[in-house]
């Protein structure tokens, strides 16, 4: 999402290192070279081709620089090789391929409002920014509520998204019922409409947080960064949190994340009571949600038990392939280096 562009919301940008790194290889300092390389790659891709800008993006554009051109310059760091100039924090939620449909669905529909005229897309930090996007992107999938865009400037002030409360906010509603707890489950609109239609819960395994600072050494940029938080002045529950989610291990490691999920999901199994006893307690329509559960909580332990046996073959593959230290015959002395 970009505040330049007249006639889309959006833009997507193919090949995800491209899109983080343009061509900076990992490791490598941010040079003017690669800088400029990297915009006229995107430029020979034609990211901006179909993309008309604000008549107000021109202002400041050098006599001897074409329009087309000035779209990648000004564009670099935001909708492409944004690491650049960005520090970021990006949390992965995986979702069902039926999800991953009604998120494109929407995301097509933001751009078609605009693709063909009359309207002309124009945005503001308070009821229209880049949040909004990724947030209602996210409840299409049924994932959590809308956020309304274009709310009175009052309302909107206090409720508009912001990035790094925003990466809070997702990692909190993945795990904002006790997934043992079928009475909160069931009694949770969203969640119950998710497991019935969708066959998905968030409490899954792949949920995890990624930090990266913004590219350094940097001949470009400047590299002095911080995201901030809009915080609760009382309770200030965001950087708390933040900094719960950074030190768990289970955010960051995948076969942590797997080991975690497969103890949580065994322990829902053996707590797990028949459907008579939750009949006592639950309405009628509760049968199929509890069928739905336990029939997604099987899916979900088979799932993890892939997950780790992929990674131990991966694990098993890799060390076949390492150069093995020669032993030393019994009894010879280990000598010292560079001895």
């Amino acid at each position: 999402m970009n505040s330049h562009f007249k006639n889309a919301n959006w833009v997507g940008i193919s090949h995800r290192d491209f899109f983080y790194n343009g061509l900076l290889k990992p490791d490598e300092p941010l040079t003017k070279a690669t800088y400029t390389a990297t915009k006229q790659e995107a430029q020979k891709r034609g990211l901006y081709s179909a993309i008309r800008f604000q008549d107000w993006t021109s202002e400041g554009k050098p006599a001897d620089v074409s329009d087309e051109q000035w779209k990648y310059e000004i564009s670099i760091g935001t909708d492409y090789a944004v690491s650049f100039g960005r520090a970021r924090y990006c949390a992965r939620l995986p979702v069902s391929e039926e999800q991953f449909k009604q998120v494109i669905s929407f995301l097509n529909g933001r751009n078609a409002l605009y693709h063909n005229g009359p309207k002309t897309f124009e945005t503001n930090v308070l009821q229209d920014n880049c949040n909004h996007l990724t947030h209602n992107a996210l409840a299409a999938a049924g994932f959590w509520h809308e956020l309304p865009v274009h709310q009175f400037i009052l309302k909107a002030a206090l409720t508009f998204p912001v990035p790094k409360n925003e990466v809070v906010n997702l990692l909190d509603q993945t795990q904002r019922h006790d997934i043992g707890n079928l009475h909160a489950l069931y009694h949770d609109k969203l969640t119950r409409k998710s497991l019935m239609e969708d066959g998905w819960l968030p409490t899954t395994p792949g949920v995890m947080l990624d930090s990266n600072p913004v590219k350094t050494p940097n001949e470009v940029y400047n590299t002095q960064l911080s995201l901030i938080f809009y915080d609760d002045p009382l309770l200030g529950h965001y950087n708390k949190a933040f900094d719960r989610y950074l030190n768990q291990p289970r955010y960051h490691d995948l076969k942590t994340n797997l080991l975690w999920y497969q103890g949580l999901y065994a322990k829902a199994a053996a707590e797990r009571k028949p459907l008579d006893w939750w009949l006592k307690k639950e309405p009628a329509g509760f049968a199929p949600f509890y069928n739905a559960y336990y029939a997604w909580l099987q899916k979900q332990q088979d799932l993890v038990q892939r997950g780790l046996t992929l990674l131990s073959d991966d694990a098993s593959a890799a060390s076949g392939l390492m150069p093995t230290q020669p032993e030393r015959p019994q009894g010879e002395p280990e000598h010292a280096n560079g001895l």
